[in-house]
């Protein structure tokens, strides 16, 4: 099955950038298909390495981190604007403007963070410290979609991108933690810790914007 997974992987490679298929010049497969390439092809190797049966919350949570994706990826097409501009690439940023692709953003947004609270069923506590990162998230999305320049748009999505990592880590800490065997409080504690931490550093990006944009770009 892990190399059936692995083929699978390679498949959508060839099609992504590949004719017949060539679904990167698919304005709505194309980012789908990175989903499933950067998603679903490593969370099913992941999950076939542990040995054990695939349970109800594995689909939750690949559903979850799919979606959240989704929303990252739809918002690359920003940075690459005028090159695929001038391949003719029919981009979602480009056939649709910024208010569809930042409304399909928010759209995966909230589906990824419904499904990720049903896969994960966390304490009230720890809940709140997951959408604190999904509500800053969706703000920076409207001040994305509110942008009137280039770097105004780095700036947003650059802040957007840490609070995105914040919520990943938190959530593999969570059940890393879990895993090792770690109480409930302390589990809490450190994501907490974790939530007051990229908070921190991306309240400390808006003040000195500059420093995302070099940040994004790298």
């Amino acid at each position: 099955m892990a190399v059936a997974v692995t083929c699978g992987g390679l498949a959508i490679g060839v099609a992504y950038s590949l004719p017949p298929a060539r679904l990167s010049y698919r304005t709505w497969l194309a980012a789908v298909a990175l989903a499933a390439g950067y998603v679903l092809v490593p969370f099913g190797l992941g999950a076939l390495a542990t040995g054990r049966q695939f349970v109800s919350g594995d689909g939750w949570l690949a559903g979850a981190l799919f979606a959240l994706f989704l929303a990252r990826i739809v918002l690359k097409d920003y940075r690459d604007r005028r090159g695929d501009a001038a391949y003719g690439k029919p981009t979602l940023l480009l056939r649709f403007g910024t208010g569809v692709t930042c409304a399909v953003s928010l759209c995966a947004l909230v589906a990824g963070n419904a499904l990720l609270l049903v896969a994960l069923r966390p304490p009230l506590l720890v809940a709140l410290a997951l959408e604190t990162f999904v509500v800053g998230i969706a703000v920076l999305l409207r001040s994305l979609h509110a942008a009137i320049d280039e770097r105004a748009e780095q700036v947003a999505i650059g802040l957007g991108a840490r609070l995105g990592n914040g919520l990943l880590l938190s959530v593999l800490s969570w059940l890393v933690l879990a895993g090792e065997g770690a109480s409930e409080a302390a589990r809490a504690t450190f994501v907490w810790a974790l939530t007051a931490l990229f908070v921190t550093s991306a309240a400390a990006l808006a003040a000195r914007p500059e420093r995302v944009v070099i940040g994004y770009k790298g």
